[in-house]
Formats: C-alpha cells, structure tokens, sequence
C-alpha cells in the first residue's frame, strides 16, 4: 500500500510545485498576457498565462463548447501561433470573438497561421526551401511510419498544409491524399477557397475528428473575421516583423517570444486591435 501511493503523492508534489511556480511567473496570472494554443512545455516567455488542450495554465479543447476563464477587458496582450487552423471555422470564428472579448480596448493580438496563399505559390514554382522543408518531412513520415512512398510527392505537402490529420499511435500530422494530377486539375479550375474546402473535404468523418488541419487562411479571409469579431487596425506582417515592440520578437530577452524560422515560408502573420 505504500509503495503504491509513492507515484500519486509525487505527481502531487510535482504539480503543486509547478503550480507555485507558475504563480511566480504570472504575477499570479496577472500579467494580462494571454497565449492560446501554447503550453507551459515549450520554450515561450514564461510570463504569458497559457491556453492549451494539454499541460497549460488553462486546459481546454478549443473545439468544445467552452469560454474563456478571463473578464471582459482583462487582457493587453494576446498571442497565438498555429493553433486556429486546427479548429472548425465555426470555431475559429467563436475563439477570434472570444480574444476580442477578454481583450482591452486598444489591446493587441498577433496570430501566426499557414499561409495557403504562400504555400500554394511555392508549390507552382518548386521554390527550393518548399522542396527541402517538405521533402524531408514526408520522406521521415515515410521511413519512420511506414506510410506509402506516394506521400513524398511535390503536391503532398501544399495539400498537407492545408489539410491533415492524426492516426491512432502516430506521432506526426498525416496529409489527406490526392494524385498529382487530380491535385494540379482542381487547383487549375478552382479558386483558392473552393481549392482548399476540396483538400479539407478529402478528410474523412474520422479523420475530421483528429486534431488535424480543418480550416485554412489568406489573408483576405483572416481580416473578414477579424472584422466581424470587432478587431480594427488589421495588418499583414511577416516572421520577425511588428507594427510595435509590445511583442518583443525575437530578441535577446527572456522575455521574447521565438518565432519558429522555418515557419516563415509558409506562414501568415497578422497583427489586429480591439476597438
């Protein structure tokens, strides 16, 4: 009996410690800087109070129904990165107007997602960092998983970034599948959005159940929802570039937030205020 409640009594100490610990870090999760969609597991200013579905100082699946443990008005600063796009759209839609809530007036919140636009783009002209990055990645999911060898393709990582999911005991984000040539077809004859409703559609019902992507941004469709969640002043960005310093990217500081470099090709940033 009391070699059995040794591992309970220390998960208990364990919490209580980082429990402590992060009080300390948040002034008491008062610094009025909130994080969504990261964890107190990674290498992010440990000031920021953190919104997760796992290991964070508010656990949340972002896909339920839910809302934000924080007042009205309550917070400066709000940050997420490569998080939104793995929520239904309905959802995103809710969690942008839920940021806007919580948030300041005058509050600012910088969101970091792919950018189908850029990946697209990298994948019609075969750009080498698109190959590279791409390559490498499939040809590991390949090798390690034992995944089909079609999955090193050149379009399956434009169709992945746009579209992907978790299978049962697999580590890594699996990309929906199409044939090059069904692939090149659609994205010649269709528009960008009805392209990527066409990846996202190739899910399926319990592939869309797995913490995947469900949902893709350019910037157009970004600032439509900004705007309907009451953001102003909204302004495409780029890795490592801000309308201020609020944000601290990338900087010698603790204090800095590390933007990921090789996100850069295939991401969107975009900076926004509350009314």
């Amino acid at each position: 009996m009391k070699i059995s409640r040794i591992p309970y009594e220390l998960k208990k100490e364990v919490f209580f410690r980082n429990s402590v610990l992060r009080k300390i870090q948040t002034k008491n999760y008062s610094t009025q800087k909130l994080a969504i969609g990261e964890s107190n597991d990674y290498h992010f200013p440990k000031d920021w109070i953190t919104v997760d579905y796992i290991h964070a100082d508010n656990n949340i699946d972002l896909n339920s129904e839910y809302k934000l443990p924080f007042e009205d008005n309550s917070m400066d600063l709000l940050y997420s990165a490569h998080c939104i796009e793995h929520l239904t759209e309905a959802k995103a839609n809710y969690v942008l107007k839920e940021i806007n809530r919580v948030l300041k007036k005058g509050g600012k919140f910088r969101v970091e997602v792919p950018d189908v636009t850029k990946v697209i783009d990298s994948y019609k002209n075969r750009t080498q960092e698109y190959m590279d990055h791409f390559g490498k990645s499939f040809t590991y999911m390949c090798e390690t998983f034992g995944y089909d060898d079609k999955y090193k393709q050149d379009h399956v990582g434009m169709m992945a970034t746009i579209s992907n999911y978790f299978d049962d005991g697999v580590a890594f984000q699996i990309p929906v599948y199409a044939s090059q040539e069904e692939c090149d077809s659609n994205l010649k004859t269709k528009t960008i959005d009805e392209f990527c409703d066409w990846c996202i559609g190739l899910q399926t019902e319990r592939q869309f159940k797995t913490p995947g992507h469900k949902s893709y941004y350019h910037f157009d469709k970004m600032k439509g929802m900004l705007e309907t969640a009451g953001f102003s002043n909204i302004s495409h960005q780029d890795f490592n570039k801000s309308n201020s310093d609020v944000f601290k990217l990338n900087q010698e500081s603790s204090g800095s937030i590390k933007e990921k470099p090789h996100r850069r090709f295939f991401s969107l940033y975009v900076e926004a205020e509350k009314h």
